[in-house]
């Protein structure tokens, strides 16, 4: 069988003929449309909160913001990936009852996790503040977004799972974001500038209300399963191969977000909020691998647990034309119109320019590489 990357033929065989390609082109598809619609609304929603905060409320805002999305990967435990890999396992196997199992303890160590993150959070805030005389409450705050962050996190991907793709993104990535930005919009329509706090606590808000819808709109996420008795479980299993994830999964998150808490610490707000908005802008480069994770990684759990190799190999091929190609594309736009992106969030922010180029080759540099990250973590080489 020939080896490497697909040709022209191999992709006009996907988006035509062959059965297994169409089916993971039309997810890619919807997975890629609803990301496309998520980025582009999560980078609406930081222009729109640029221009309602004060330089250096807005900086102070990234700074907590990047904090809590950190903090809120590390306090899930690995579960997000862990569901991710082992609810189709156990769809495929017929075991409903560990399923449910599964999602019920899973929940309830993000929900542990987060109260003990959001703890020392608090406790963090008193202290950096009562040392450095600053007025830090917005980091109280923050600790509550991190816990509505793990759940919403975890939510999701236990949808994605079930490969419900929509159920899955669309309420954190899209309903979330046009949410906040409406209310935004209408907080500063009277012509004050939007407090640090107040932006953080419409954030948490907001979400904490998709949350809850989401959670009633499966059964098996249905609160009602997080109280039910006599369920299966296999708790040793589940946190042997989580300790593995967890590593992982910090690992990735710590470089995009403790960036920017590095800077804060170090740095004034006003500095550190035009950095926040190139690595913001630098994101939009992630779209095609994220959308070929949210496709592939059960596709992969699946195949390669029934020792289906030669159909995940075919998977991994597709993905990586998939994924290169945009990627390309976007880091030639920002080379050459990286200054006039960043003036959106303020025509200040394009001292970042430099910032924004060297952080989208590095993206480039991801991508090339293909999608690693999540087949390691989906065939259990995570370690």
């Amino acid at each position: 069988m020939k080896q490497g990357l697909p040709g022209i033929g191999d992709l006009r065989k996907l988006l035509t003929g062959n059965a297994l390609g169409a089916h993971l082109a039309r997810r890619g598809v919807t997975a890629l449309s609803i990301r496309m619609a998520s980025v582009a609304l999560a980078y609406l929603m930081f222009v729109v909160l640029a221009r309602t905060m004060t330089r250096d409320d807005f900086g102070q805002f990234a700074f907590a913001f990047s904090l809590a999305t950190f903090i809120a990967v590390v306090a899930a435990l690995g579960q997000p990936i862990l569901v991710l890999r082992l609810i189709p396992v156990y769809q495929d196997e017929n075991r409903p009852s560990l399923l449910k199992g599964l999602v019920r303890d899973s929940w309830l160590a993000v929900l542990f996790g987060g109260l003990i993150g959001a703890s020392l959070m608090i406790l963090g805030s008193f202290v950096w503040g009562a040392v450095e005389g600053k007025n830090v409450t917005y980091l109280f705050w923050a600790a509550f977004l991190m816990i509505a962050m793990a759940l919403a996190r975890h939510q999701a991907y236990s949808m994605r799972g079930f490969g419900n793709i929509v159920l899955a993104l669309a309420p954190r990535d899209i309903f979330w974001r046009v949410l906040v930005i409406v209310c935004a919009i209408a907080m500063a329509y009277k012509g004050s500038m939007i407090p640090t706090s107040k932006a953080i606590n419409l954030c948490t808000l907001t979400l904490t209300i998709i949350l809850i819808l989401q959670l009633f709109a499966h059964p098996i996420t249905h609160p009602r399963t997080l109280v039910q008795r006599g369920l299966d479980t296999d708790r040793t299993f589940w946190a042997r191969e989580s300790k593995g994830l967890w590593a992982v999964t910090i690992a990735q998150a710590a470089g995009p977000n403790l960036s920017v808490v590095i800077l804060g610490l170090i740095l004034s707000p006003e500095e550190t909020g035009p950095f926040f908005a190139a690595l913001r802008t630098a994101t939009l480069l992630t779209l095609p691998l994220a959308a070929g994770a949210i496709v592939g990684a059960p596709m992969i759990s699946r195949h390669y647990n029934a020792g289906q190799m030669r159909e995940m190999k075919k998977i991994l091929r597709y993905l990586v034309i998939g994924i290169t190609a945009p990627v390309l594309v976007g880091v030639f736009l920002i080379l050459l119109f990286g200054e006039m992106i960043l003036g959106l969030f303020s025509p200040e922010f394009v001292s970042a320019r430099a910032a924004l180029s060297v952080i989208a080759l590095g993206t480039l540099v991801n991508a090339l590489s293909g999608p690693t990250g999540f087949i390691m973590n989906m065939t259990g080489h995570h370690r």
